[in-house]
C-alpha cells in the first residue's frame, strides 16, 4: 500500500513507501495524540487503494490475467481515558487467489478484523492483549513501490491472539529505542474469518506454525533512531519462534535484522533506502529453510516520486532436496494528484520457483487521519 503523508511537504517521498496495510502497526508503535484532551474519544485513519495488475510473458500462461480489486483499511483507536485504549484494524480486500487464465474485477472482496487489542498506557511501558500483530522484521512494510513488499510479506506476523508489551527508553544523544515482545498463537475464533466473501475459519487441523492454541509462540523485537551522530537513520532486529502446528514438520526459528536511511539535500530531493536480511529455519513449520534480502531507494521531490527495490528469497531444503532462488525486481513512478492522494505506476520481473513473469500495473491511494473529542 502506499502510504501519504499528512503534510503536502513530505507527500512526495512518503507516497511512494509500499508499505503493509495500516493495520500492521504493531502496539508499540501507539501514541496518544496530543490534540485530544478529553476522554473518552475516537481517533484513527482511513486508506484506499484501487489498483490494476497485468501479468504477461510468464512461463505459466494461467497467470497472465488483469487482477483490478480495492483495498480498505481503517485503524481505530478508542482512546477511553490517558492510559487505557482499545485498538482495531479493518481490512476489506480480496480474499481468495484469482482464478487460472481468468481475469478478474473486483471480485472476491471479504472483510475481516485484522487486530482487535486493549492497549495499557503506562509512559514508557506499554502493555497489550488481544488479537494483535506480532513485531518481527520491517521490510514487508518499509520496501517502497508498488510491488516492493510482495517477498517480505511471506514472514509477517499478523491475526494472532497474544499478550505483550513494550519499553521504551531514551538514550539521549544515542537515540529512542524500543523493546518490544509477545506470545502469541495463531486466531482460530470466529475472527479468523471474514465477511461478505467468506476465506474460511482457521482450525488447529489446519496446521502451521504457531497454530496451536497455546502460548508456545513469541516474538521479540528492538527498534531505534534518532541518533545524534546518524540523523535519519533507523533500525531493526528481531527474532522468532513458532511452536509447529498440527502435521508440521518442525518448529520455526527467524531472526531478522534491517535499517533505514532518510536524506534530504539542500533542493529538496528526499531519498529513502531500506535494507533487510531475514533468515529461518522450518519456515511456517514447513521443511525449507529460507533466506530474504530486501534492499530498496525511494527519492522525492515536490510532487513527484520514484522507488525501485530488489529482493532474493533462497528456499532450500525442500523435498527431495529441491532448492529456489527466487528473485524480484521492481520499479515505481508517481505523484500526488491532489492532498494526501497520489497516482503510480509500476513494472515487476519475478522468478519464482523457477517460473518468470511480468506485471505492469496502476495504484491510486488515498489516506486520511481523522480524531474526535467526545467530553464526558
Amino acid at each position: 500500500m502506499i502510504r501519504i503523508s499528512k503534510t503536502a511537504s513530505g507527500m512526495a517521498l512518503a507516497a511512494c513507501l509500499v508499505v503493509a496495510p495500516l493495520t500492521q502497526a504493531h502496539a508499540a508503535d501507539f501514541e496518544l495524540p496530543d490534540t485530544l484532551a478529553q476522554f473518552p474519544n475516537v481517533s484513527g485513519s482511513f486508506v484506499l487503494e484501487l489498483q490494476s495488475d497485468t501479468t504477461f510473458n510468464s512461463d505459466d500462461p494461467g497467470a497472465e490475467i488483469t487482477d483490478t480489486f480495492a483495498t480498505v483499511e481503517t485503524s481505530l483507536d478508542f482512546n477511553l481515558s490517558e492510559i487505557f485504549t482499545v485498538h482495531t484494524d479493518l481490512v476489506l480486500e480480496p480474499v481468495l487467489d484469482p482464478d487460472p487464465f481468468e481475469d478478474r474485477f473486483f471480485e472476491d472482496h471479504g472483510g475481516y478484523v485484522e487486530t482487535l487489542h486493549l492497549i495499557v498506557n503506562l509512559g514508557q511501558f506499554t502493555l497489550f492483549g488481544g488479537k494483535i500483530n506480532p513485531a518481527f522484521g520491517t521490510a514487508w512494510d518499509a520496501t517502497p513501490g508498488i510491488y516492493g513488499t510482495d517477498f517480505a510479506e511471506d514472514y509477517e506476523l499478523t491475526e494472532r491472539i497474544g499478550v505483550g508489551g513494550s519499553y521504551t527508553f531514551d538514550g539521549g544523544d544515542a537515540g529512542q529505542h524500543v523493546l518490544q515482545t509477545a506470545v502469541f498463537f495463531a486466531d482460530t475464533s470466529g475472527l479468523s474469518n471474514s465477511v461478505f466473501t467468506r476465506r474460511g475459519e482457521l482450525s488447529v487441523a489446519d496446521g502451521g506454525a504457531s497454530n496451536t492454541e497455546d502460548f508456545s509462540s513469541f516474538a521479540i523485537a528492538l527498534d531505534g533512531g534518532e541518533i545524534a551522530s546518524l540523523p535519519g537513520f533507523s533500525y531493526h532486529v528481531s527474532f522468532r519462534h513458532q511452536e509447529a502446528g498440527d502435521g508440521d514438520v518442525s518448529d520455526e526459528t527467524g531472526f531478522a535484522i534491517g535499517a533505514k536511511q532518510e536524506i534530504e539535500t539542500a533542493d529538496g530531493i528526499k531519498f529513502e533506502f531500506n535494507g533487510e536480511i531475514a533468515v529461518f529455519d522450518n519456515l511456517d513449520g514447513g521443511e525449507n529453510d529460507a533466506l530474504y534480502a530486501t534492499a530498496g531507494l525511494a527519492v522525492g521531490k515536490d510532487e513527484w516520486f520514484g522507488a525501485t527495490s530488489f529482493t532474493l528469497r533462497d528456499l532450500s531444503g525442500g523435498p527431495a532436496g529441491t532448492s529456489f532462488d527466487d528473485k524480484l525486481f521492481q520499479a515505481t513512478v508517481g505523484r500526488e494528484v491532489f492532498e494526501n492522494a497520489s497516482l503510480a505506476v509500476g513494472s515487476k520481473f519475478a522468478e519464482e520457483e523457477e517460473v518468470e513473469s511480468h506485471t505492469i500495473g496502476v495504484l491510486f491511494a488515498y489516506e486520511t487521519d481523522f480524531s474526535t473529542n467526545q467530553p464526558q
